[in-house]
Order: C-alpha cells, then sequence, then structure tokens
C-alpha cells in the first residue's frame, strides 16, 4: 500500500512540474518582468517628467507642498527633503487647495507675459522696432526676470489652455470676469491667425497648389506632446486653402497623426522635408533645427524662404545667407534687398 502510495505522489508530483501555467525558468522570468517593467518606466511620458523633476529638484525657483490635514506629519519630510537639495530657495506649505490654485495662477501668470510679448511683437512689426531688443531690455530687470518673454504662434499644451479656460469658467460662475484672461485665450488664437495671414500675403493671397516643409510638429521642444499644439491649426489653415504639406517632428511625429491624420506627409528627417517645397516653416525651436546646413536648405527649397515662428535664427545670418526670413516682431529680411 505505501508502495503504491508513493508511486501516485511520484506522479502527481511529475504532473506538478509539467504544468502548462507552471514557470520552469523562474529567474529568467523574473529577469523579463524587470525588463518590461523597465521599459515602460522610461517610456511613459508622465514617468519620465517625474524623473526630470527629481533630476532638476535643486534648480526650482519654488516648491508648493499641498498636504491633507491628517497626512500634516508628510510636510516636514517633503520641505526638508527641498531644504537639503536646494536650501536657498522658498518653500510655500498650503492645504491642497491652497496649493493646486497657487500653482494654476503661477501658469497662468507665465501665460499673461507670453501674449504681452506676443502684442508687444506684433506692435514692433508695425514700427520697425526690434522685438529681441524688448525682451532683452525687459528681462535684464530682476524685477520682471527673462522668462516667459519669447513672443511666436502661441502657446499650447495640456496646462496652458486648460488652466485658463478652467479659471474664466470658475470666475464666470462665482460672478466675476477675468478679462485679462480672456483676452489672454484671444491673443493666443490670433497670434496663430496672423502667422497664417503673413505668409498668406506673401503668395498675395492665393497659395492653392503650393508646398509647404514643416519643421516642428510638438507645442515646445523636448516633448511629443501635440495637445492645442499651434501647428496643428495652422497646417488644416494651409490645407483649407489648397496648399500640400511635409512635415519632421524628432519625437512627435506618431501623435501628430492622431491630430493631422494622413492628411499631410511624415518625412524621414528634416532635409526630407524640404524636397521641392515653397517655404519652410518653423513652429517649434528643436535645438536639432538651431544649426542647420543653409546651403543644404537652398538646393532643396524651390526658393530661399522660411517662415519662423519662433525666432529661431539671427537676422544678421540670414542676411548673410540671403534668405528671405519672416519671424515675429522683427524685420522681415528679403533676400538681396537688405
Amino acid at each position: 500500500y505505501k508502495r503504491k502510495e508513493k508511486k501516485i505522489n511520484k506522479i502527481e508530483t511529475h504532473k506538478l512540474r509539467h504544468h502548462p501555467f507552471r514557470f520552469h525558468y523562474p529567474k529568467l522570468t523574473i529577469l523579463l518582468i524587470i525588463i518590461a517593467f523597465t521599459y515602460y518606466l522610461f517610456s511613459h511620458p508622465s514617468v519620465f517628467s517625474f524623473f526630470n523633476f527629481l533630476a532638476n529638484l535643486s534648480y526650482l525657483s519654488f516648491f508648493i507642498a499641498g498636504m491633507l490635514f491628517s497626512f500634516g506629519f508628510l510636510a516636514p519630510l517633503i520641505t526638508g527633503f527641498f531644504i537639503v537639495s536646494n536650501p536657498s530657495n522658498i518653500i510655500l506649505a498650503a492645504t491642497i487647495a491652497g496649493a493646486g490654485a497657487a500653482l494654476s495662477n503661477w501658469l497662468i501668470f507665465s501665460i499673461v507675459r507670453i501674449s504681452f510679448m506676443n502684442e508687444i511683437a506684433n506692435l514692433c512689426e508695425l514700427t520697425g522696432a526690434d522685438v529681441d531688443k524688448v525682451r532683452i531690455s525687459l528681462g535684464s530687470d530682476s524685477r520682471i526676470g527673462k522668462r516667459f518673454l519669447f513672443p511666436g504662434v502661441g502657446y499650447g499644451g495640456s496646462c496652458f489652455p486648460k488652466d485658463v479656460n478652467a479659471l474664466i469658467k470658475t470666475s464666470s460662475d462665482k460672478g466675476s470676469k477675468l478679462t485679462i484672461l480672456e483676452l489672454v485665450d484671444k491673443i493666443n488664437k490670433e497670434q496663430r491667425i496672423r502667422f497664417f495671414e503673413k505668409l498668406l500675403n506673401h503668395f498675395e493671397g492665393n497659395i492653392s497648389g503650393k508646398h509647404f516643409a514643416v519643421w516642428g510638429l510638438s507645442f515646445k521642444p523636448n516633448t511629443d506632446d501635440m495637445r492645442e499644439a499651434p501647428s496643428v491649426s495652422i497646417i488644416k489653415k494651409l490645407l483649407e486653402a489648397g496648399a500640400t504639406v511635409s512635415a519632421f517632428d524628432p519625437v512627435a511625429m506618431d501623435n501628430a497623426k492622431f491630430y493631422l491624420n494622413d492628411l499631410i506627409t511624415y518625412s524621414e528627417n528634416q532635409y526630407d522635408a524640404l524636397k521641392n517645397a515653397d517655404a519652410l516653416l518653423i513652429f517649434t525651436e528643436w535645438n536639432e533645427f538651431r544649426n542647420p546646413d543653409f546651403d543644404k536648405i537652398k538646393t532643396l527649397l524651390k526658393e530661399p524662404l522660411i517662415f519662423d515662428g519662433r525666432n529661431v535664427y539671427d537676422l544678421e545670418d540670414m542676411i548673410e545667407k540671403d534668405f528671405t526670413y519672416y519671424s515675429v516682431g522683427r524685420e522681415t529680411i528679403f533676400r538681396g534687398k537688405n
């Protein structure tokens, strides 16, 4: 009987060892899980942003901590960590609601600065002044600072537009009116239209059949975020006017397909996008675009014509390289005339 029981146990053990759901190589399995988790961790934008936050903690100009009352004992731990990494900066401790309000209003104040500079840039174009000189003089005052004073084709992303609209709605619900934010939203939308009209005027109101190369699709460099990107609304206007577009962005082209589908051509590199284009349009100030081969650009474009929505290039360089060059808030450079 014992011999029979031992034989049965041996058979059951054999079955268990060869069960289809049993991992035969536990170490390899664990290694694969670690590799998969690591890939997910470093490819996920939010996680990546979190790591960037940790890496740049010592560069923060201020820190806002919002705490639930019941977890208030965590405040000394977090603020203490910030003091160690950045002892010279200010720490603001607040409730979660207070911290959220402080952060939103900081973001919105940054947007107001951008919109102010866009308005000044538009005035500079009419008066012949140089917005870069204005920006530098403003930024040299320590009470103002240098951040968020760069004009362009408008802001985008998930934070700025959302926070502006949310605060306008909140103030309206409370019976108040934030006129300045309503104007900020209007200025941002008009800035994109202004860029399109500048291009349209150059071609005497008709761009049907024209082909344009686009450098940069994301709303800012170093991200693949296409939410509220100025490139999308301007490209759609070009297409509605009968033009065609080929575009290149270092990281955002996959996300761009969600917004633009197959309405445009997605190029393999920045120079491939230029082939037989009537002009180059720049919507994102990626580092890859700052020092291009201008001779190659001239060869690939039908004519040396650039519409720069981010003021990437120096005016003197454009004169020297003999380009027709439109930027924001600066003198337009006409080939052979400056």
